[in-house]
């Protein structure tokens, strides 16, 4: 990295009011105070040599805290991937619903079903007719997702799926599908039959979410988790395999996170709330060092992002401008006579319902309380419901899919239950 750009941009971190000293306040402030105020920074008047600047170089030398390294920028719904040499993408990971044969629409779908017939039941509390349209159309849409969940193999979107950690469960999955689709349209059928009588927030919860019968082996909120689960899995098992063939240089990686997922704009904004920035030093076996990754939500998103070579101003301004001015500032500033002041403790957050470690597979009201967590708090990704948990459950057991527990799918069932049933009724109507 060039020695003179790096200079500039620790002496612009340590300033602590680049703006304040303009043409304006020049005819204000006495001289000897600007060349005062300037003996530290340079930024303002273009010295080459500053104390700040030359603390920056000399760090630099001895520490070579710029280390070439890939860039990885995880942005919108992408992870991608550029070389420090030749600034081409090497590696990129489509997360969700980018790419239409990943089963993200299919699984989600099924999920928002349960939140879904509660919402239907608020309606119909606050005496909003639209509570039995809604109704219906959720059991005309199930029905036919059930149909299209039996099709033949040349056209079943379990059999085509690119999901390879799904292509590992996918009778699983089908299974779960099914019985979701059972369920809630005999449920809704059950409702509507009684104009519904009884169909109150709380009867939802209880008939339907947590309901343990003949007529329901498994309660929907398992098919609620299930389905959360096996797109966390899809995805994090993805990024697994595009990721650690590429044999990057971890260690010396300039990551930078700014990723948007619906319509949540500040979740997901540090490390504690965005489950990624764990599975990315998961990948590494631990070799990323967390003060080489930044959330950097004011960033901007150049245009090259995604080609197959980013152009070179945009490379520079997210290794030297963006990450370099991140890492550099906290290193420079407590170098000097600062290492000898006290430094404030910030413990990291407790472990929660739903954090692999604190919960089993079984636990699946752990995940449904880190659910309403996860809806009920801005500053979370809904995908946290399950996503910090998945991740060190494939780091656990060596990123195999096929040995891990999925919670809601091969693991949480009632006593007695094994799996979904393979046959469930037909519907009446």
């Amino acid at each position: 990295m060039n020695r003179p750009y790096i200079a500039f941009l620790a002496a612009l971190a340590l300033s602590l009011s680049v703006t304040s000293v303009g043409a304006q306040e020049n005819k204000v402030v006495p001289e000897s105070f600007i060349k005062l105020y300037h003996d530290f920074t340079g930024v303002h008047d273009g010295k080459s040599t500053t104390i700040a600047q030359e603390l920056a170089n000399a760090l630099e030398a001895k520490e070579r805290m710029g280390a070439d390294g890939p860039l990885l920028l995880v942005v919108e719904s992408g992870i991608y991937v550029y070389d420090h040499a030749t600034r081409k993408l090497v590696a990129k990971v489509d997360l969700r619903s980018s790419d239409p044969k990943c089963g993200f629409i299919e699984l989600t779908s099924i999920s928002h079903v349960g939140p879904a017939i509660a919402y239907a039941a608020n309606l119909k509390k606050l005496g909003n007719s639209y509570w039995k349209v809604g109704l219906q159309s959720l059991y005309e849409h199930l029905k036919e997702a059930r149909v299209a969940n039996a099709s033949p193999a040349s056209d079943n979107w379990l059999d085509t799926t690119s999901a390879r950690a799904m292509q590992m469960h996918k009778e699983e999955v089908r299974r779960l599908i099914d019985y979701a689709c059972y369920m809630a349209c005999d449920y809704i059928q059950s409702v509507l039959d009684s104009d519904g009588k009884d169909f109150t927030p709380d009867n939802v919860s209880r008939d339907f979410y947590n309901a343990v019968s003949e007529k329901y082996p498994i309660p929907y909120k398992n098919v609620m988790v299930g389905t959360f689960a096996m797109v966390a899995l899809n995805d994090a098992y993805q990024a697994y395999l595009t990721l650690s063939e590429k044999k990057l240089d971890w260690s010396s990686a300039k990551v930078l996170i700014q990723f948007h997922a619906g319509t949540n704009y500040g979740g997901g904004i540090t490390r504690d709330t965005c489950h990624l920035y764990q599975l990315l030093r998961l990948i590494s076996n631990n070799t990323l060092a967390e003060d080489r990754i930044f959330f950097t939500p004011y960033a901007d998103q150049r245009p090259s992002i995604g080609d197959s070579t980013m152009t070179e101003g945009d490379f520079a301004y997210y290794t030297k401008q963006v990450w370099y001015h991140q890492y550099a500032r906290p290193k420079v500033a407590v170098s000097g006579c600062f290492q000898n002041i006290d430094s404030i403790f910030v413990p990291d957050r407790p472990a929660l319902p739903g954090d692999w470690g604190f919960s089993s597979a079984d636990d699946i009201d752990d995940f449904m309380i880190r659910m309403k967590y996860s809806l009920g708090d801005n500053t979370q990704l809904l995908s946290n419901t399950i996503g910090f948990w998945m991740s060190g459950e494939l780091f656990n057991h060596k990123w195999n899919p096929k040995e891990i527990a999925i919670p809601g799918l091969t693991a949480g069932f009632p006593k007695g239950v094994s799996s979904y049933p393979e046959k469930n009724p037909q519907f009446l109507k």
